[in-house]
C-alpha cells in the first residue's frame, strides 16, 4: 500500500526531512541523519542511509557551507634550526 506522503526520488519522506532541515538550520548532514536515524528507529520505521540524506540536502542546497581554511603561513623557513649547541653522544 502506498503512503500518502510525498516521496522524492531517493524513497525518503520530503515532509518529515523539511520539517527537520528549518526546524534546526545549523545542523549539518550527520546531526539531521542522526535525528532522523533515531526517530525512525523509534517509530520501527527503516533507517535512511546517511548517504541519501547528504545527496537530498545537496540538490535542495541544504548544505552548510564549509568551513574557510586557514590562511597559509606566510612566514619562510630558511632551513636553519636555532640550538644552543650540536648534538653530541
Amino acid at each position: 500500500m502506498f503512503d500518502e506522503r510525498r516521496y522524492n526520488g531517493y524513497g525518503l519522506v520530503v515532509t518529515d526531512f523539511d520539517a527537520e532541515v528549518t526546524d534546526l538550520p545549523s545542523y549539518g548532514y550527520r546531526r539531521i541523519w542522526a535525528n532522523l536515524r533515531r526517530r525512525s528507529e523509534q517509530e520501527g520505521l527503516t533507517v535512511t542511509n546517511a548517504k541519501r540524506v547528504w545527496r537530498v540536502m545537496r540538490d535542495n542546497g541544504l548544505l552548510l557551507q564549509p568551513k574557510p581554511r586557514p590562511t597559509p603561513d606566510t612566514r619562510r623557513h630558511t632551513g636553519r634550526v636555532a640550538v644552543a649547541g650540536s648534538n653530541r653522544r
